[in-house]
């Protein structure tokens, strides 16, 4: 006869505070909330050399003086179909929190909402 193993009630409890807290994080992607770019491309330029442009490049192609040590290498974040909504939230959370690379770090802790929304109008502006 198999014995069956069961799950100790503190591990379950973790497993599911853990799994609240990730669905938590998500409720503003999965609600469909409308997205506004509020950001000043001036001032994200600005930014954006500090904290970006060693993997991203100074244009933003990907072609960064770091770019060579990740693989895969940093994204092209002007690229069609790469909304700015997506960056916001890759920036903040992190590439994987948006099914992008694990080596996009989150900058919520470095930067504050305004300067992700700077940043972001900043690379939007190399659209056009």
């Amino acid at each position: 006869m198999t014995q069956r193993r069961s799950i100790k009630p503190i591990h379950r409890t973790r497993h599911l505070l853990a799994t609240m807290a990730m669905l938590a994080a998500a409720v503003p992607v999965l609600a469909g909330d409308s997205f506004v770019l509020d950001g000043n491309a001036e001032s994200g330029k600005a930014l954006y050399q500090l904290h970006c442009a060693s993997c991203h490049g100074d244009r933003a192609k990907g072609d960064g003086s770091w770019a060579g040590a990740y693989e895969p290498p940093p994204s092209d974040l002007t690229r069609a179909g790469l909304d700015a909504e997506r960056l916001f939230l890759a920036t903040r959370d992190g590439g994987m929190a948006v099914g992008m690379r694990a080596t996009m770090p989150a900058f919520r802790h470095t930067l504050d909402e305004q300067s992700i929304h700077d940043i972001v109008a900043w690379i939007k502006s190399l659209d056009h």
